[in-house]
């Protein structure tokens, strides 16, 4: 009877130590992801910004999703970039992290999608911008939608405007509009 008790406690007390261990490599995990994530939020930033700076079109382009590329509602994706490319003023002299990034996972029928949300602000010799970012990472349903879904860039005094119902580039009355493409709001002719 002696034996089966510290055979049962033995087993319990390893059970215990095994289920803490578990939770330790979970929270390591997510740590893991969520600089993962970040990461490479911050290296497709730096990647944008590298482009801007050459006026490079087509590698802008080529970060986005197949499906945003062939979209009707992109409008103009390529005319949209050059006004990116004029709506920037002044010699670009840093960048940094705004917040985020802002992480959505979804598992529909085993098959993954994630798509990341992250803000940026990009410092030139004339001015602030704000950037939001929306990037499907990974859509295990459609491989299409993978790559930059949007890209929006406004001065950072502007930055609010955004998120105005009266404005109607991220909501109307309440209602999250979905806008692709690259999306310059405040962009004015020179």
């Amino acid at each position: 009877m002696r034996r089966i008790k510290k055979v049962v406690f033995i087993f319990l007390v390893m059970f215990s130590l095994c289920s803490c261990s578990q939770l330790y490599d979970n929270k390591e995990k997510e740590m893991f992801f969520k600089n993962s994530d970040e990461e490479y939020c911050n290296k497709r930033f730096e990647e944008i910004v590298l482009a801007i700076e050459q006026k490079d079109k087509m590698h802008i382009l080529n970060m986005f999703s197949d499906n945003v590329k062939k979209n009707k509602s992109s409008k103009n994706i390529e005319e949209n970039i050059e006004k990116l490319f004029d709506f920037i003023e002044g010699d670009i002299q840093k960048w940094e992290k705004n917040s985020g990034p802002g992480v959505s996972e979804n598992v529909n029928n085993g098959k993954k999608s994630k798509i990341i949300h992250s803000y940026y602000n990009l410092y030139t010799t004339e001015e602030t911008y704000f950037f939001l970012i929306d990037d499907y990472r990974i859509d295990e349903t459609n491989k299409e939608n993978e790559g930059i879904y949007l890209l929006l860039a406004v001065k950072e005094n502007d930055r609010m405007k955004i998120y105005d119902d009266t404005q109607k580039i991220l909501f109307d009355n309440g209602k999250e509009l979905s806008p692709s493409g690259v999306c310059v709001p405040f962009y004015e002719e020179n």
